[in-house]
């Protein structure tokens, strides 16, 4: 199996990053109890959110947990 990640422009990912940051205050979470619930360390998250290499089966994780679409997270 390979690994499959999404490349997401610059622009994109900070959104990406800004509306997962926004959706952990308003649930009242933080990074370490969503990387915990995605089985990924908090810093694998981090990196993963800052660089916008992520994986397409960590970001369902990520939607799932904060109970939002994929499309949610990416869209504009």
């Amino acid at each position: 199996m390979g690994y499959h990640k999404r490349q997401i422009d610059t622009e994109a990912y900070m959104t990406l990053k800004q509306k997962v940051a926004t959706l952990l205050t308003e649930k009242e979470l933080e990074y370490k109890d969503l990387a915990a619930a995605i089985g990924v360390s908090q810093a694998s998250l981090s990196r993963s959110l800052s660089t916008g290499g992520i994986r397409v089966d960590s970001l369902a994780k990520i939607a799932d947990r904060l109970n939002v679409t994929m499309d949610s997270l990416l869209s504009d």
